[in-house]
């Protein structure tokens, strides 16, 4: 893993420190309560991607949830 996929990751443990690290499809993942929360796509010669899990509903705009 490179130095920008580590530096995320310490960014994302220090910033969500009840988040229990993880490998989702063979990425780093985060979870909170078994929920997937956010995923790293490493690409070898790309961008690292973040992805954040919303779920497969749609969230209400007034309350968040």
């Amino acid at each position: 893993m490179g130095e920008r996929a580590e530096a995320l990751r310490a960014v994302i443990a220090d910033a969500v420190p009840a988040a229990r690290r993880g490998t989702v499809w063979n990425a780093p993942n985060f979870a909170i309560g078994g929920q997937d929360m956010i995923t790293l796509n490493l690409s070898p010669k790309g961008p690292v991607r973040v992805i954040f899990h919303i779920g497969a509903t749609a969230l209400d705009p007034k309350t968040g949830m």
